[in-house]
């Protein structure tokens, strides 16, 4: 393994393990098969060599009157964003979601055991978790439910973080009032809170 996928594989591994209470060498595997996943993906895709400073690329582009940036925009991306999510390799990026996955079906599993029926299980699952992806994709959602781009993900993630810390209660009780956590993360983008 190259010296890059070494350091997404260190970067990784230990994270999983704390928080899915996994142990060392399963959060080890599941990585390894992450990252070989995540490689071949990004191969066969043709993206596996996009540049580190593609963020840097795309905002210049944007400047030039390159509509690409457009639909994150319209969530609020901002150029910091851009760049957290665009200037990592893109097996990086691919690491993310597949790590988000993983999280995504754990919780949809604890819900299951804990007696809740598939659509409960669903519901309750959107939420509580940020569903990432294409904003202008309206197969399963509409309107502020629809996912969020994952540029998104480091301020979200620690937007989540701080609200768990300071008041978890009030957090929880804005999450089971709001359609979903997407709809509570697109209004607390709107009053800048996010």
């Amino acid at each position: 393994m190259k010296q890059w996928g070494k350091d997404i594989f260190n970067k990784f591994w230990p994270g999983l393990a704390d928080t899915a209470k996994i142990g060392e060498r399963q959060a080890k595997k599941l990585v390894t098969d992450f990252l070989k996943d995540s490689i071949r993906e990004a191969k066969q895709d043709g993206t596996f060599n996009l540049p580190l400073n593609y963020g840097n690329i795309l905002l210049k582009e944007e400047k030039e009157g390159s509509k690409s940036l457009k639909p994150e925009r319209e969530e609020g991306v901002t150029d910091k964003d851009i760049l957290w999510y665009y200037n990592i390799h893109e097996v990086e990026r691919r690491m993310l979601d597949k790590i988000d996955i993983f999280f995504r079906l754990a919780l949809y599993e604890e819900y299951i055991s804990n007696g809740l029926s598939k659509n409960e299980a669903v519901k309750k699952l959107f939420k509580f978790r940020p569903k990432w992806g294409n904003p202008r994709d309206t197969k399963h959602t509409s309107g502020y439910d629809r996912p969020l781009p994952p540029s998104l993900m480091d301020r979200v993630n620690r937007y989540i973080i701080k609200r768990s810390e300071t008041d978890i209660g009030k957090f929880k009780l804005d999450c089971e009032q709001s359609s979903s956590l997407n709809a509570l993360i697109r209004k607390e983008i709107k009053r800048e809170n996010i």
